[in-house]
């Protein structure tokens, strides 16, 4: 089956999560998040990833179920705690907090323990919307799961430490920034071809991003070189960027 529209692909998004596991809300909550990626021009945070979402699912890496709990450790912060829930989930409700707390007393909140959150920008833009400032950062998962090779350096030790802050624009638009500290997303390897329809690349198996003071050259250099038919894969499935009506 095709999803030719945002909301064939929700429906059909959300049939997928909810059938590895996911209530109907969560299931939502998520799919319209990676959707949102896809119709920024973010497909290395878009739909690509559900399917690493149900694979960790069954692994029991990521419990679709888990509800978020919040703690106060202090007047003005408090911590969540994800319970290794979908990452979507847990931040919203972070957010929520730091927001309400905003609104009597300079506020932090923590998120610990939950899978990928997606696209960082969307929970700045969110704030923003609301008329309140936001500084996020993520990080951990740099020994359990490094994605980025330092300066000079050829194998994945670092995590990709994403940060995003946005603001309200007065009469204009919210200012918003987005960023992780690598050349590149990974997946974004993953999800493009380059202009003469070479196969898209598995990254783990041929090289590693580097982190933003090294210079990336992995691109070009792995698509000019002779690599064994093992260290390519055809993805066949259509960009999910193609998939949605952005006008």
């Amino acid at each position: 089956m095709v999803a030719e529209t945002a909301d064939e692909l929700e429906a059909m998004g959300c049939r997928v999560l909810a059938k590895a596991g996911a209530s109907v809300e969560y299931a939502a909550v998520v799919v319209q998040h990676l959707i949102r990626a896809n119709a920024s021009g973010v497909n290395s945070h878009g739909v690509v990833h559900l399917p690493g979402y149900v694979r960790d699912i069954k692994q029991g890496l990521l419990q679709p179920t888990a509800i978020p709990t919040g703690r106060s450790v202090g007047p003005s912060s408090v911590l969540v705690d994800g319970h290794w829930g979908f990452g979507q989930v847990a931040a919203l409700d972070a957010l929520d907090r730091a927001m309400d707390l905003a609104d009597s007393a300079g506020t932090a909140a923590g998120l610990v323990a939950c899978h990928h959150l997606g696209r960082l920008g969307h929970y700045a833009e969110l704030a923003a919307d609301r008329g309140y400032a936001s500084l996020i950062r993520v990080g951990g998962s740099s020994e359990e799961d490094p994605h980025a090779a330092p300066y000079r350096g050829r194998k994945r030790l670092l995590g990709t430490s994403p940060v995003a802050f946005g603001f309200r624009g007065g009469q204009t638009n919210a200012v918003t920034y987005d960023f992780a500290t690598m050349t590149v997303a990974d997946m974004k390897l993953v999800t493009t071809r380059d202009r003469t329809d070479r196969p898209r690349l598995r990254p783990r198996q041929v090289g590693s991003p580097l982190a933003v003071d090294g210079y990336l050259e992995i691109v070009g250099r792995l698509l000019d070189s002779d690599l064994p038919e093992s260290d390519i894969k055809v993805m066949t499935s259509r960009n999910p960027a193609r998939l949605i009506d952005l006008s």
